[in-house]
C-alpha cells in the first residue's frame, strides 16, 4: 500500500518512506507540521547552547552545585562523541542493509532517525529525493555563512561601542590599550564562531554525505533488464540524461563536504607548534600547557578528547563515520555481501581502538571499543537476518537482544557517571568531615599547647604583612563555618561624644549598662544578625584614626552608622577583656586564620573616656570580602 513503480520502491503522493521499517507510510494530518516544530526545536535548542557557550546565558549557581548539575557534567566531550557517533551509525544500518528488522529493534531504530535527520516531513510535503538532496545539500552551508555574518555583525558592533568610548572620552587618537582591546575583542568572537562552525560541520556531515551517497546507490531491475533505478526511489532512472546531470553536482556537493575534515587537519596543522610545545615531550605537561592556551581555542573541540599525539584523530574518526553510512551500500548490490564488509570494517576499526587507545581518559577507551563491540554484533545480526538461520529464531526474542546490545553503550555511560558523581560527593563530604574532625581536636588544647602552636605558626608562616586572628563560636557554629564560611553581622554604634566634663560619667555608665543588655537580648534571639551597641569602628573611609567626636560635632544617621562584617580577636579569649569576650555568644571552638592587616578595622570600647588602642578586637567589612 503506497507504494508504486518497479519493485515497488518508490512512495506514492501522501505517503513517506521509512527507512526503519522499509515501508510506505501514509502521511498523518500535520506530519509536515510536526516535522517542521522539531527543526525549529533543534534549531532554538542549539541556539540556547551557543549563547550559552559565548556566556550570554549564565546557569545559576542553585542549579550548578546540584547532583544533577554534577551528574551531567561527568558526560565530557569524549563519551558524548562516542554515544552520537556510534546511535548514528547503528542507525545507517537500516539503509545499508535494507532488511526489514523484527519490531523491538525495527522501533529502536525508528526512535534513532532524528541522528540522521530522517525527518517525513520531507516527503509529505511533495519533496522527491532530488529536493532532498539539495535542501539537506545547502541548508548547513546556509547556517554556516549565517553564523559569519553573525560574527561579523558582533566584531563591527562591538568595535563600535570601543570606537564611542574613546570618543566619548576625547582622545584623538587610539591608545594601545584599546588597540589591543579591540584585537582581544575581535579574536575571541572568530574563536567562538570558528567553534560553532565545527560544532555544525561534526554533527552533520555523516548524515548529509549519507543522503548525497543514496543518490548514486543504483540497482539493476534484474539480470535481463540491464536498466539501472535509484535505490532510494526506484521511479529515478540512474541512465536518464537529468539524472547523470544531477548526479555531476551530487558529486560537487559530495566533494565540498569531504573536504572539511580535511580542513581540521590544515587547521590542526596550521597551530602545531601551540599544541607540541617546543622542548615538551612529557604528555600531562603538553595538556597543560594546551589547556592554558587561549589561542587554541577555536579548535580545542577537535583535539581535547584524545591523548596529545592523536590530534588529528577526529578527522579519522569522521571518515570512518562517512564509511559506514554512506559508503557501505554503494559497496555491494547484496545485503549480505553489505554485512559481511559491514562486520569486517567494525572488527577493523575494533582492532585499531584497542591498540591506539586514543582517548586520554580510559574509561572513554574501553567504551568506545565496548561501542565498536556493539556495531560489529549489529552487523554479525543484519547477516544472521540474510540466512536461513533466522527461520528457526524467534523474532521478537531477536530483536529484544539486538535492542540490549545497542543499549549496552549508553547504560554503561550512565551507570559510570553515576558511580563517579556518587564517589565525588562522598569523597568531598570526608574532607569536610575531616576538616571538623581537626577542629574538634584543637578544642581541646590546653591553654599553653594553644599559645605555642600558634606562636609557632606565626613565625614561620605569617608574614608580617598579614595576622593571626580569632572568630570563637559553638561546636555546632563552628562545624556550619567549616562548610558554609563564616556569616555576615551587622555592626552599629549610636551616637557618642568625648566626655570632657565629670557631670556626664554617671550618664555615661548608664548608657553602657543599656547596650551591654540590648546586646545580650538581641544576641539570644538571632544567631545571623545582632548589634554590638556597645562596640564603635573608625569609618572606612576616614583617615582620621579618632573615634570619639567633639561634644558640638554633628553625627550621622543611623543608617550611615552601620556596617555589614565579622568581628575578629587578635587574643586568645582568655587574654580578652569581660568587655571585648561579649563580641562572642561562645567560646567552645575557634576557625584560626591569617588575613592582611590592612584590611582590618580596630574596634574601640564606647565606655572608655580616652581613645583606646589596645582593644583586640578587629573589624573586617563585607565591602572587603
Amino acid at each position: 500500500e503506497g507504494a508504486f513503480g518497479p519493485l515497488c520502491g518508490a512512495c506514492k503522493s501522501g505517503y513517506s518512506f521509512s527507512a526503519s521499517r522499509l515501508l510506505c507510510i501514509k502521511c498523518q494530518e500535520g506530519s509536515s507540521i510536526n516535522s517542521i516544530i522539531l527543526i525549529i526545536f533543534v534549531f532554538l535548542s542549539g541556539s540556547l547552547f551557543g549563547l550559552y557557550r559565548f556566556g550570554y546565558i549564565v546557569i545559576p549557581n542553585s542549579f550548578t552545585e546540584s547532583l544533577f548539575s554534577k551528574f551531567t557534567k561527568q558526560f565530557d566531550n569524549g563519551k558524548l562523541k562516542v554515544l552520537f557517533s556510534t546511535y548514528q551509525i547503528v542507525q545507517g544500518v537500516t539503509y545499508s542493509m535494507d532488511i526489514d528488522y523484527p519490531s523491538p529493534f525495527s522501533n529502536f531504530l525508528n526512535g534513532l532517525s532524528f541522528l540522521t535527520f530522517d525527518f517525513a516531513g520531507f516527503d509529505c510535503a511533495g519533496y522527491d529525493a532530488y529536493d532532498k538532496v539539495i535542501i539537506y545539500s545547502t541548508v548547513p552551508i546556509v547556517l554556516g555563512l549565517f553564523l559569519c555574518l553573525f560574527g561579523m555583525i558582533r566584531i563591527w558592533r562591538n568595535i563600535y561601542k570601543i570606537n564611542n568610548h574613546r570618543h566619548h572620552h576625547r582622545r584623538s587618537s587610539p591608545s594601545p590599550s584599546h588597540s589591543h582591546s579591540k584585537q582581544l575583542m575581535k579574536t575571541n568572537i572568530i574563536s567562538q564562531h570558528v567553534w560553532a562552525l565545527l560544532l555544525l560541520s561534526y554533527l552533520v556531515l555523516p548524515p548529509v554525505t549519507m543522503i548525497q551517497f543514496q543518490i548514486l546507490d543504483c540497482i539493476e531491475l534484474s539480470s535481463t533488464d540491464k536498466s539501472r533505478v535509484a535505490r532510494i526511489d526506484t521511479s529515478i532512472d540512474c541512465d536518464s540524461n537529468p539524472h547523470q546531470y544531477f548526479e555531476l553536482l551530487d558529486i560537487s556537493f559530495i566533494l565540498i563536504y569531504l573536504s572539511i575534515p580535511i580542513i581540521w587537519i590544515i587547521l590542526l596543522y596550521k597551530s602545531r607548534h601551540q599544541l607540541f610545545p617546543f622542548g615538551v615531550y612529557d604528555a600531562e605537561t603538553i595538556s597543560l600547557l594546551r589547556f592554558q592556551d587561549q589561542s587554541i581555542d577555536y579548535i580545542r573541540f577537535l583535539f581535547e578528547s584524545y591523548r596529545p599525539s592523536m590530534i588529528y584523530w577526529e578527522s579519522f574518526e569522521m571518515f570512518r563515520r562517512i564509511i559506514f553510512v554512506g559508503l557501505i551500500p554503494l559497496m555491494s548490490p547484496s545485503s549480505l555481501n553489505r554485512g559481511a564488509i559491514g562486520v569486517m570494517l567494525s572488527l577493523l576499526f575494533m582492532i585499531l581502538y584497542r591498540e591506539l587507545l586514543p582517548f586520554h581518559i580510559s574509561f572513554n577507551n574501553n567504551l568506545v571499543y565496548i561501542a565498536q563491540l556493539t556495531i560489529f554484533l549489529t552487523y554479525a545480526g543484519s547477516v544472521i537476518l540474510e540466512t536461513d538461520i533466522s527461520k528457526s529464531l524467534n523474532d521478537f526474542l531477536f530483536g529484544l537482544i539486538l535492542c540490549c546490545v545497542n543499549l549496552l553503550v549508553i547504560s554503561l555511560c550512565f551507570c559510570f557517571s553515576y558511580y563517579r558523581t556518587i564517589q565525588d560527593y562522598k569523597i568531598k563530604k570526608l574532607k569536610q568531615e575531616k576538616l571538623i574532625k581537626k577542629i574538634e581536636w584543637a578544642c581541646h588544647f590546653s591553654s599553653n599547647k594553644f599559645a605555642t602552636t600558634f606562636e609557632s605558626v606565626i613565625e614561620t608562616s605569617v608574614s608580617s604583612s598579614h595576622c593571626l586572628v580569632f572568630y570563637f563560636g559553638t561546636l555546632e557554629e563552628i562545624n556550619k563555618i567549616v562548610k558554609c564560611g563564616i556569616p555576615i553581622k551587622t555592626l552599629s554604634h549610636s551616637k557618642y561624644y568625648e566626655q570632657k566634663e565629670d557631670d556626664y560619667e554617671e550618664e555615661k555608665e548608664e548608657e553602657d549598662k543599656e547596650n551591654n543588655q540590648k546586646f545580650h537580648k538581641n544576641l539570644r534571639h538571632s544567631h545571623v544578625s545582632y548589634s554590638l551597641d556597645h562596640l564603635s569602628f573608625d569609618s572606612i573611609n576616614s583617615s582620621s584614626s579618632s573615634f570619639f567626636k567633639n561634644e558640638n560635632e554633628n553625627v550621622q544617621n543611623d543608617n550611615d552608622n552601620e556596617e555589614e562584617g565579622i568581628v575578629f580577636s587578635l587574643k586568645y579569649h582568655k587574654h580578652m577583656k569581660p568587655d571585648e569576650k561579649l563580641a562572642f555568644s561562645s567560646f567552645e571552638a575557634v576557625v584560626v586564620c591569617s588575613l592582611p592587616r590592612k584590611l582590618l578595622y580596630p574596634l574601640k570600647l564606647s565606655q572608655d573616656n580616652e581613645v583606646n588602642q589596645h582593644c583586640c578586637l578587629r573589624f573586617l567589612p563585607s565591602s572587603l570580602l
